[in-house]
């Protein structure tokens, strides 16, 4: 079984969310940016849907229970087939919540990853992952 350990950091200015970037741009090598789109479900448990621009599938992620250690289910479908599976998880009673436009710089720093999101709704996030 794997574990993920995940830490957030929401900031309130952006002089603060830049200056954090350049300390670790220059310890850490620059492994991805991207665009996404992402739909959030409500009940009958969390369903998250996500569009990388320029990627041809779709990911989705069920997280079960309520504790910090709740399953996580994660899955691909070609971007061509969400309309039905949307049509799909609708009449099990998922209602969509919330859709989210974000822009991510990530970098690697000894097996960690660290993303600074640009999240239209939420603001600046950082997001430290191992």
């Amino acid at each position: 079984m794997t574990y993920e350990i995940e830490k957030r950091a929401h900031f309130i200015t952006k002089d603060r969310f830049e200056l954090c970037k350049k300390l670790v741009q220059k310890q850490s090598p620059f492994l991805k940016k991207y665009e996404y789109k992402t739909f959030l479900f409500r009940e009958p448990e969390y369903l998250r849907i996500r569009i990388t621009n320029g990627k041809k599938r779709v990911e989705i992620t069920k997280k079960i229970g309520t504790s910090a250690t709740r399953k996580e289910i994660n899955q691909t479908i070609p971007l061509k087939y969400l309309s039905k599976y949307i049509k799909k998880i609708e009449a099990q009673g998922f209602e969509k919540g919330v859709e989210i436009n974000a822009h991510s710089q990530v970098y690697t720093w000894n097996g960690v990853t660290i993303a600074f999101n640009t999240i239209n709704q939420l603001g600046m996030i950082v997001e430290v992952e191992a």
